[in-house]
């Protein structure tokens, strides 16, 4: 599967909340100047972001933890069953239980960023990974 065509130098990301709120404050703060251009899609389950999957991959996915359905942790397990082990997954969750994020780290989570955040700590993680060389999938 291969990348969704988006105008040259813009950066897809995949937001998946079940808050619309959280959506939208996520998405104001990736579609920042700061990251440079930044395309973003947004669904409000684990389901919905496999069907958008399924159109495309995107640079990045941020997910929420908890969601009814599908949780953020399952997510990040089936996108790497489906055989997108270098597809960065990272999370934006109130979820604290070390063990749990241990096994999101486990799982190749590229990075997990506790809500109520600050623009800047979501902005680092984001820039982070999305300044890394791109791997072919």
């Amino acid at each position: 599967m291969s990348t969704l065509a988006s105008p040259v130098g813009t950066r897809r990301v995949l937001v998946i909340d079940d808050s619309r709120a959280m959506q939208a404050i996520i998405r104001r703060v990736l579609e920042s100047q700061a990251l440079g251009r930044t395309e973003v899609e947004t669904v409000a389950s684990g389901e919905a972001a496999l069907d958008a999957l399924e159109r495309g991959l995107p640079n990045l996915i941020v997910s929420d933890w908890h969601m009814p359905g599908m949780s953020g942790i399952e997510l990040l397990q089936t996108v790497r069953q489906l055989g997108h082990s270098d597809l960065a997954v990272g999370f934006v969750t109130t979820e604290t239980t070390p063990s749990l994020l241990q096994q999101a780290l486990t799982n190749g989570a590229a990075f997990i960023v506790h809500k109520p955040f600050h623009d800047h700590e979501l902005l680092a993680a984001v820039g982070n990974v999305l300044s890394r060389p791109a791997v072919a999938e």
